[in-house]
């Protein structure tokens, strides 16, 4: 063996050294979260049907509020990453004021849309009675949590933007532990506390995110993670430097939120075939959400170490960088593809369902896990790498366009036209996925995508 070849695969092993120490926390942040919504959904899913189609329901508008507040954090998160990169502490915290203010905001226009509108939303979605009640009630308390994640979610990207995702990490093990304390005494009852069922679920949850809240103070508060400085330090950013994170905020932005809404919109289209084929997709979710604890760490490492690298100003190295992310990822997904397939089996165990939903629901669990494969590697090249190197405008035609003209016509169609099993429904309607699939390796091969803003 040559020591070239030597110095290479030294080289290799030392980056998926570094690169996992950044990966692994966020993918035990994402497991932390999904087996705590998983819980959650057990919990009440125990309650019957209706509550598991009800407080799936409610929660897509926090899903609607999240996404779109991760949309418009997403440029700011660039800008973080590469000024850290670049060790620009200055303009780091300058932004990272701008987040702040920005993810206030928003929850300043969902908060009452929700205390306001819970019914009208849970309406668009089913026409049980029993379901939109539950939901209502789910709902108007789960929005007075969206402040406190405003601020809580603004502080954590600053974090996860510096590399430092064990901080993160620790923000997101605290409010597991009391949310999923608080959730076993509310909703039945247990050790004195009042049984308030889905009601107590939202009433767990909110607890949490004011735990959430206050830890990340902590962090805000210690100096050396770069966030605190004087008020009057925290403004004054170049203008042309504005105008250069608006313009690489709003395809970010516009992502986030046209793709939310048609996943939303799909998730109407899936109603249509009734509460059985609403909660099947609602538990069949959770394949998605379980390959995402993986794909998570993996697509947002990809975007923290390659916008760094592009702030240091080592374009070819981010280059590589993203290859070597991509060719693993490609290997990753189609394991846990094959695993959601397999596994499917254990999931539909904990749930109490009727022999007719737990057949229905073993077939979107089949169709769920074949587009599961696409869209993981997709997020890691469009939202790991693309966004790192500011390439938004172009990530914005790959990632939206797709869905707004080839999933949701198809959604409908083969829904509301055809009249196909929800299962149909929804592998014909991923087919956007693998459009998009060969689309983003283009775009990556011809590194146009590279850019360094600082």
């Amino acid at each position: 063996m040559s020591t070239a070849t030597l110095k290479k695969e030294s080289s290799e092993k030392g980056f998926y050294k570094n690169y996992f120490i950044i990966v692994i926390p966020l993918i035990l942040q994402q497991f932390i979260s999904i087996s705590l919504n998983f819980v959650d959904n057990i919990m009440v899913g125990q309650l019957g049907e209706e509550n598991i189609a009800a407080v799936g329901v409610a929660n897509k508008l926090y899903f609607v509020y999240v996404l779109m507040l991760f949309g418009v954090l997403g440029g700011a998160s660039i800008f973080l990453a590469q000024y850290y990169g670049k060790k620009d502490y200055r303009n780091f915290r300058k932004v990272f004021a701008i987040s702040v203010i920005v993810a206030l905001c928003f929850s300043g226009i969902f908060t009452p849309f929700a205390l306001i509108f819970a019914k009208n939303f849970m309406k668009l979605f089913s026409h049980d009675i029993d379901v939109i009640n539950i939901g209502t009630g789910f709902l108007q308390i789960i929005a007075i949590s969206f402040p406190f994640n405003a601020i809580s979610i603004a502080i954590a990207t600053s974090l996860r933007s510096m590399g430092k995702t064990k901080q993160a990490l620790y923000v997101v093990i605290v409010a597991t532990i009391v949310n999923t304390i608080l959730n076993y005494c509310l909703i039945y009852g247990n050790f004195g506390f009042p049984r308030l069922e889905a009601k107590g679920a939202a009433l767990g949850t909110l607890i949490a995110r004011i735990v959430e809240f206050s830890v990340c103070l902590y962090f805000f508060f210690n100096k050396k993670y770069q966030m605190r400085t004087t008020f009057k330090k925290y403004f004054g950013f170049p203008k042309e430097k504005i105008k250069s994170l608006i313009k690489i905020s709003i395809p970010v932005f516009f992502t986030e939120t046209i793709w939310v809404v048609a996943t939303t919109i799909l998730f109407i289209a899936y109603g249509y075939l009734g509460t059985h084929a609403l909660a099947s997709v609602n538990i069949a979710e959770l394949v998605i959400n379980a390959g995402s604890i993986i794909f998570f760490g993996i697509a947002v490492g990809a975007n923290i170490v390659v916008a760094q690298t592009i702030g240091a100003n080592k374009l070819e190295e981010a280059f590589d960088m993203a290859k070597k992310i991509i060719k693993m990822a490609l290997i990753i997904s189609l394991a846990v593809s094959i695993l959601a397939v397999i596994f499917r089996g254990q999931i539909l165990k904990a749930y109490s369902l009727t022999p007719e939903s737990i057949a229905l629901t073993d077939k979107v669990l089949i169709a769920f896990s074949i587009a599961m494969f696409f869209k993981f590697i997709n997020w890691t090249v469009i939202v790991g790498i693309l966004r790192a190197g500011g390439d938004t405008k172009a990530a914005f035609f790959i990632d939206a366009i797709p869905v707004v003209f080839i999933a949701i016509p198809l959604a409908f169609y083969s829904a509301m036209v055809l009249n196909l099993e929800v299962y149909w429904v929804v592998l014909i309607a991923n087919f956007e996925e693998v459009v998009k699939f060969f689309i983003a390796l283009w775009r990556f091969k011809t590194k146009k995508w590279i850019k360094n803003l600082t």
